[in-house]
């Protein structure tokens, strides 16, 4: 007997419902990204930003993000490799820039609310097309300096298309393997 629950099993389609649009809520994902969000968020506040305490363990919250990334990508494109990578700016990109362009305009406008952060346009168009930018600190942060992750993860968007498109034999097994249910362990 196979251990994976596919979407035909009874025990599987009680286990994970299934949303409005008919797709099955991976709630126990869910569940992870609370826990590295909420590790994301204790590191900042212990670390030298925040109160400066030792045992900065919470920074795995960001690799924790990372995982559930790379296994939600291979999810979602699965179903539909062909549109992939519009999908993916769709969802990431008009709010990141929305954020990028109000800070800048914090920085602009309002300088002296901000610490560090200074107006800089080469910098901004840099940062709205995830292109590192060497600042004269010799930091390669984003405008938005939390973006650096969101820069990882459009290189990894980026990537994942294009090998979808190289090999789209190898997306059509992975959508039939998507659609024979074998995502979820028993």
């Amino acid at each position: 007997r196979s251990r994976w629950r596919t979407a035909s099993d009874p025990a599987f389609t009680a286990a994970h419902p299934r949303t409005d649009s008919g797709s099955h809520m991976l709630y126990d994902l869910h569940m992870l990204r609370a826990i590295a969000a909420l590790l994301v968020v204790y590191y900042h506040t212990v670390s030298d930003a925040g109160l400066g305490f030792r045992g900065q363990f919470g920074a795995f919250g960001v690799d924790i993000f990372f995982v559930i990334s790379g296994f939600i990508v291979s999810y979602v494109s699965a179903k539909t490799p062909d549109d992939f990578m519009t999908r993916r700016l769709i969802r990431v990109v008009p709010f990141y820039w929305c954020a990028t362009l109000v800070l800048f305009a914090v920085a602009l406008l309002m300088p002296s609310v901000l610490r560090q952060t200074r107006p800089d346009w080469l910098h901004l168009l840099h940062s709205l097309f995830f292109i590192p930018y060497a600042k004269a600190d010799g930091s390669t942060f984003p405008l938005m300096i939390l973006g650096w992750t969101l820069n990882y993860e459009i290189y990894f968007y980026a990537l994942f298309a294009i090998a979808l498109k190289l090999d789209p034999r190898r997306a059509d097994r992975l959508r039939q393997r998507a659609r024979g249910g074998r995502c979820a362990a028993h």
